[in-house]
């Protein structure tokens, strides 16, 4: 017949497994912690990046693209009115700026949903001094 007895005679090592655990569990979730805030950095960077490149290429709509096109369409105009050039190429250059516009349309569109992303990152921002 054998009887055992846990005496707590070294209750330190237990107590030190339960605080290894804890600590091993707090360094895990800094980890997770400083992994999300990587990933929302990341995010945040590239949404600026898009921004900054829609915002670009708005401008070259507006600076160049546009104008030739409609240059394009007043040059198809004269032709017509002058007898040298077919309607169709007149409707053709018009609907190229159309479709111009349509494209300069879209990239502002682009730019304004990086935008909103920008603001909502900025709004989601803890205030100067407290801890996130």
């Amino acid at each position: 017949m054998q009887f055992k007895v846990g005496l707590p005679y070294f209750t330190k090592n237990r107590q030190d497994r339960g605080l290894a655990a804890a600590l091993e569990q707090s360094h895990a979730s800094e980890d997770r912690k400083r992994d999300l805030l990587r990933e929302l950095h990341a995010e945040v960077n590239q949404d600026y990046v898009d921004r900054r490149h829609y915002e670009e290429r708005v401008a070259d709509f507006d600076a160049s693209i546009i104008p030739d096109a409609e240059r394009r369409v007043e040059t198809a105009r004269s032709a017509y009115q002058a007898g040298r050039g077919s309607f169709d190429t007149v409707l053709l250059a018009r609907r190229a700026v159309l479709d111009v516009r349509l494209q300069r349309l879209a990239l502002a569109v682009e730019s304004a949903r990086a935008q909103v992303r920008l603001d909502y990152w900025s709004a989601a921002q803890p205030p100067a001094g407290e801890a996130p």
